[in-house]
């Protein structure tokens, strides 16, 4: 499995496989990370991803359907009508495209869930994000509408955030999670990578939960921006945001 793969249950066991049904997907590996002999892969079901693709017979425009290829686990193609469609182009494919930036869509997945019912949204960035003085958006919104037994959610983010590898700055950030309209949900977090002679990384992680009105819209984002002038050598190179719907 690779990051960009569409991905199923593979059922009886609790791991994943590279999806081989249109109808078993639950979204698409968004990152991968190693621990010993462990793989551990985040699947994202909204956002933004990059995933390879059956090459086309003819080039396509953007906002093309994808769906999921009869012959290569794992892989989008171009959908044909009344095929259940995953995704969406966002740039052009031609006709020796292996890849494409595609804009998921949600209503073609299966849920993700847990043990408790509990139904999973998740999102990733890997590129690198620069940030500025004014608040920046390090995710496309991640929406939905909440199911009819649910009153409450949590949202979860961890992103990894360094000083360009560069001595000749620094860099104070600060970071929050927000309702996709720079409306910051919970206290903000601030790291401080002011050292000029040495190379600098950390890691934040935020979490905050609040109580909602079953079936309701709900949109989050994470927020991130350097306020003190001087100290903006910044940048965040991938994290993860999941919000978890929590039945009652």
């Amino acid at each position: 499995i690779q990051i960009g793969h569409a991905v199923e249950f593979a059922h009886p066991t609790d791991s994943i496989q590279k999806a081989t049904s249109a109808d078993s997907v639950i979204g698409f590996v968004g990152m991968i990370e190693v621990s010993g002999s462990d793989t551990f892969a985040l699947v994202v079901n909204s956002g933004v991803i990059d995933v390879p693709i059956e090459t086309p017979s003819s080039s396509q425009p953007p906002h093309t359907p994808l769906t999921l290829s009869s012959t290569t686990a794992g892989v989008l193609k171009v959908a044909s009508a009344g095929e259940k469609i995953l995704a969406y182009t966002m740039d052009s494919v031609t006709t020796s495209s292996t890849s494409v930036r595609v804009i998921i869509n949600p209503a073609g997945l299966q849920p993700i869930t847990n043990d408790e019912g509990a139904v999973i949204h998740s999102q990733t960035y890997t590129a690198t994000n620069t940030i500025g003085s004014s608040w920046t958006e390090l995710f496309s919104d991640l929406s939905f509408t909440a199911l009819s037994t649910t009153n409450k959610v949590q949202i979860i983010f961890n992103g990894e955030f360094d000083d360009k590898q560069t001595t000749s700055g620094g860099a104070v950030i600060s970071v929050r999670i927000t309702d996709g309209e720079s409306t910051p949900k919970g206290q903000e977090k601030q790291v401080y990578l002011v050292d000029r002679d040495f190379y600098q990384k950390t890691t934040v992680s935020l979490i905050y939960s609040e109580s909602i009105t079953p079936g309701s819209s709900c949109k989050y984002n994470v927020e991130a921006q350097e306020p003190i002038t001087g100290l903006t050598s910044g940048r965040t190179t991938k994290g993860y945001l999941i919000v978890m719907e929590i039945p009652r």
